[in-house]
């Protein structure tokens, strides 16, 4: 029992630890992101979110898994980075809307 219990808390252990990283990349792209390299840290966030999935009004779009799911974790990073950013810095909020 007590081995089952050590698996199952390193499991957990893990699974907190992948999502720090997570987090802590997606809050690095977007502390990094200026109008200036907007374009970029786009790609790489949309990297992050969506892999190498392409929209359906994006040229090569075919009809794709159904089964496709955003990493809902990470997409609420986002959200609750850019919202934080926009209203701490109020020179740029325009640019973070």
């Amino acid at each position: 029992m007590v081995v089952a219990l050590r698996e199952t808390a390193k499991k957990h252990l893990l699974a907190a630890k992948g999502e720090k990283d997570n987090t802590q990349t997606v809050r690095l792209w977007l502390n990094q992101i200026t109008p200036d390299n907007y374009n970029k840290k786009e790609t790489e966030l949309r990297g992050l979110l969506f892999g190498d999935r392409i929209a359906v009004n994006e040229p090569g779009f075919e009809e794709q898994d159904s089964e496709f799911q955003i990493d809902e974790a990470k997409k609420l990073i986002v959200v609750q980075t850019i919202f934080r950013k926009a209203q701490s810095e109020h020179p740029y909020a325009g640019f973070y809307a």
